[in-house]
């Protein structure tokens, strides 16, 4: 049973509930607790009654913390990231279970796809992390890069592949829809790469002979690669919680992040264009808001 301590005020007087939890880094036990103001009004029976219920309801979900995402010290000093990234995503997956759910099921399923990139740092023991092994897998995040491609077809070209292959309308209609055909056949839009890749495998033939595919290195863009250091950062904090880890190596005290990428404002048109309108639209828009 969680401790009930009554402490005068000024106003009256409140309660201190206090639960003991054990530090399996220590073997030491620590204190939680939380104060409750006793509403004016309220009897002392009435009081005592209710400090009883709330410092039972408080130590269970205290110990629900410490015991329920880390049954019998299943989580240790010793395990490896990927064990405490699994129990943090177990907790976080009940939260998306609950009524009325206190986790969205998209930000639980965007949580899974971030941690997935950790995986340079799944097998170091908890115990081993330092800031400088955080802030290395940090600065490899922010240099990953991705390829993206800009398909387009050849239409001449793609023509006398089907001609030679003796491939109809028809049957690029059954596969695709009427009107990705259409764009597949003028070659005036832009399509998807897997989009290009089926048809050159209708066709029999290397997919470049019949499009042009032009392919650039792109880094990640600074809100995903921030949004992957706040998932592993959750995960150290989620293990300091439990008391399981010195301190969280991923916040901003020992990591040091990279500036926000600067988005290109359109002020001098907006401003220019409200001078000669005299009115603003309304909302918001990069770089310039109207004045107070």
């Amino acid at each position: 049973m969680a401790a009930i301590i009554r402490r005068e005020t000024q106003g009256g007087y409140s309660y201190k509930f206090q639960v003991k939890i054990k530090n399996t880094l220590t073997g030491e036990f620590i204190t939680k607790s939380q104060n409750w103001a006793v509403p004016k009004g309220m009897s002392e029976k009435q009081a005592e009654r209710e400090a009883v219920i709330r410092a039972a309801k408080y130590e269970e979900e205290t110990r629900a913390v410490y015991n329920n995402f880390n049954p019998a010290g299943t989580l240790t000093p010793d395990s490896t990231f990927q064990e405490a990234k699994e129990a943090y995503l177990k907790k976080q997956e009940r939260l998306t279970q609950m009524v009325p759910p206190k986790l969205s099921l998209n930000h639980y399923e965007n949580l899974i796809d971030y941690l997935a990139v950790c995986t340079p740092i799944d097998k170091y023991k908890l115990d081993k992390f330092t800031p400088a092994i955080v802030q290395n897998f940090f600065d490899y995040v922010d240099s990953r890069k991705y390829t993206k491609r800009t398909v387009r077809s050849k239409p001449e070209e793609l023509r006398a592949m089907m001609k030679t292959r003796g491939t109809t309308y028809t049957d690029l209609r059954q596969a695709f829809p009427q009107s990705t055909v259409c764009i597949i056949l003028n070659g005036r839009q832009n399509i998807a790469y897997e989009t290009a890749m089926k048809v050159a495998t209708i066709l029999q033939c290397d997919v470049r002979k019949v499009f042009e595919i032009q392919e650039e290195e792109i880094r990640y863009s600074w809100k995903t690669n921030s949004h992957i250091k706040v998932a592993v950062c959750s995960v150290f904090g989620f293990c300091k919680k439990l008391q399981i880890v010195k301190d969280n190596y991923a916040t901003s005290d020992y990591i040091d992040h990279p500036k926000k990428d600067e988005v290109k404002s359109n002020a001098w048109t907006i401003q220019k264009s409200c001078a000669r309108t005299g009115r603003f639209s309304g909302g918001t828009t990069y770089g310039w808001r109207p004045p107070c």
